[in-house]
């Protein structure tokens, strides 16, 4: 395992810039946490109908739209509890 030093340069970019690191490392942390919860199936999901959606015809592109409208209103009604 090869370990690293850091300079006095580095040390002295991350304090000038730890308001925006610290704000990356808490998103990031939200994402972990999203794609953890199943956020990651969703990702891959969206990608997959994005990939072929021109493929479908209305009537499915219909019933993606309302699974996608009802899925968003559920999150956003338990989200919603948190506000």
């Amino acid at each position: 395992m090869k370990v690293y030093k850091i300079t006095k340069k580095g040390l002295e970019y991350i304090e000038n810039h730890r308001e925006e690191i610290e704000e990356c490392m808490k998103v990031a942390s939200k994402i972990s946490k999203f794609l953890k919860i199943g956020g990651i199936e969703l990702v891959r999901s969206i990608k997959y109908l994005v990939s072929n959606i021109d493929k479908l015809d209305d009537n499915d592109l219909a019933k993606i739209r309302e699974i996608l409208n009802e899925t968003s209103r559920r999150i956003n009604e338990i989200v919603d509890k948190y506000r």
